[in-house]
């Protein structure tokens, strides 16, 4: 009967074989650099690059070598609403990717407003995907 308590965890936590995609965004400040607290002559504090890093973190559950490279894809829409498009060839089962939006372009598209990543396979197939909440599509015309 104690096994029961061991095996009915073990069902739950192995019984999740889906692969994920996850975007997290981050701040680039001038309080960043070490130089800003101890207040030490520093040449990037008077002209600090600020801006925004979006961390896309991956994990294919099913990955077969014989299908790489698989793709990901992330769409951002800037707050100028101007949208890229980056995509990067994945070689690996887990991993993580940074994109920055740093300095000029920071301050000519405001950073970005909302962002969504896809996981693809060499067909094109969607594996995992991944949208901000205030994620839309712009309508073109």
């Amino acid at each position: 009967m104690r096994w029961i308590y061991f095996m009915a965890p073990c069902v739950f936590i192995c019984s999740c074989s889906s692969s994920r995609v996850v975007v997290d965004r981050y701040p680039v400040l001038k309080e960043d650099l070490p130089s800003y607290y101890i207040e030490s002559p520093d040449p990037a504090l008077q002209n600090p690059l600020i801006g925004q890093i979006l961390v896309c973190r991956y994990q294919i559950r099913a990955f077969d070598p014989k299908s790489v490279p698989y793709l990901l894809m992330l769409r951002v829409i800037y707050k100028n609403l101007d949208e890229e498009t980056h995509s990067v060839a994945l070689y690996s089962s887990n991993g993580a990717i940074e994109f920055k939006i740093l300095g000029e372009k920071y301050e000519a598209t405001g950073g970005a407003l909302t962002y969504r990543a896809d996981l693809l396979t060499e067909d094109g197939a969607v594996v995992a995907d991944f949208k901000h909440r205030l994620w839309f599509e712009i309508i073109q015309f």
